[in-house]
């Protein structure tokens, strides 16, 4: 962007290299980047209650789960329904996802509640790896790579996440599930070709690193995302087997960042006088509006988590008043279930839009989160 200073810095290399930060280093490195390995330190911390608890307690539940997981979901509508100008350019879309969320749901459960269940874990996880190919991307914007490196490189992402996912679709013996029992298709019987994939997946991270030594340039949001991305999903799923250790590598390395993106992308857009003055979100996206960013998105999380426990799971009277006092009839869930999952299924949907959205009629697209800082 001519007139624009980007970051520069000399790396181990002695060469100039331009690092690809989306804010700068100490946003990116406490709010997208270092939630992996945060993690792994807590799990070394704390063995005790980490490694050796099979079912997550009702206080972790409640932070990671409702706190971290469902409240990520939530953070998606500072960026579309709470944003005008987003919603005055893409409100037809933003009207049709929730729609067909919820119509879609309901005929699917109405086939088969399991596949209900099983499509929607499927989106997750496609939800959850398409998230780090996004950072890697970004953090790979100012690279001028071969297209064999972009290749690779995008190979390498999507194999950190699918190797431990074919352990846990091929050993089929992990203590915990994505949604619910029997979410995944399970294949033991195909155990025998894991050492292939290991090879492979060992094979691809080692041509990874040589590829980056031979740029002889150190990019270092990019390879931090890498080594986060390999590092979340191979401790949460194929290292450690409990309960409570993937769910706080698998929340923790996913929802933060989705978070801190939402809010890097606010602040950048606030200093740009993005927003309107007095509008809402100008007041949000300050050091004194946080607290209004997070109670929101706490609020909204626990409210559907009660009406998921009061109506379907009736797990947790301890913080759901009323749980358990419900009794729903199975034709009543078949409209229940699939309308109380579409705040995710809708956030997973716009969330492959809203990033890239370009109107045809317009010409509009949303860029402020890759536009360098001043």
């Amino acid at each position: 962007m001519q007139g624009t200073k980007l970051p520069i810095t000399f790396n181990k290399f002695g060469t100039m290299a331009k690092q690809a930060w989306i804010k700068n280093a100490s946003y990116d490195g406490i709010l997208i980047l270092a939630a992996p390995f945060l993690c792994l330190a807590l799990v070394i911390a704390f063995p005790n209650l980490f490694q050796n608890t099979q079912e997550t307690g009702i206080i972790a539940w409640l932070i990671l789960v409702v706190l971290v997981d469902v409240s990520h979901v939530y953070s998606t509508l500072y960026r579309t329904y709470f944003d005008p100008v987003s919603k005055s350019k893409q409100g037809k879309l933003y009207r049709i996802i929730p729609l067909l969320s919820l119509v879609i749901g309901i005929l699917l459960y109405g086939i088969s509640s399991s596949l209900f269940w099983t499509l929607l874990a499927y989106l997750a996880v496609f939800h959850f790896i398409r998230q780090q190919y996004g950072f890697m991307r970004i953090y790979s914007r100012y690279e001028t790579n071969t297209s064999f490196k972009r290749k690779l490189d995008a190979w390498v992402v999507y194999t950190l996440c699918m190797y431990p996912l074919l352990v846990w679709h091929l050993k089929a013996d992990r203590q915990f599930t994505w949604f619910i029992q029997g979410d995944f298709f399970l294949l033991p019987n195909l155990r025998s070709a894991l050492p292939f994939f290991q090879g492979l997946y060992l094979l691809s991270i080692g041509i990874y690193l040589i590829s980056e030594i031979k740029t002889k340039r150190l990019n270092i949001p990019k390879n931090l995302i890498m080594a986060g991305t390999g590092l979340s999903w191979y401790m949460g799923i194929v290292y450690y087997n409990a309960d409570i250790t993937f769910t706080l590598f698998n929340v923790l390395a996913h929802g933060i960042p989705y978070m801190g993106l939402i809010w890097i992308d606010g602040i950048k857009k606030r200093e740009r006088n993005y927003f309107q003055e007095k509008s809402f979100l100008n007041r949000v996206f300050q050091l004194k509006g946080l607290w209004i960013f997070i109670f929101l998105l706490a609020f909204a999380a626990y409210f559907e988590e009660y009406l998921w426990d009061i109506l379907v799971w009736a797990e947790h009277p301890e913080i759901f008043p009323g749980s358990g006092h419900f009794r729903v009839t199975k034709d009543w869930l078949g409209i229940i279930i699939p309308l109380l999952s579409v705040p995710q299924i809708t956030h997973y949907v716009l969330d492959a839009f809203i990033w890239k959205i370009q109107s045809d009629t317009t010409g509009w697209k949303d860029t402020t989160l890759l536009q360098p800082e001043s």
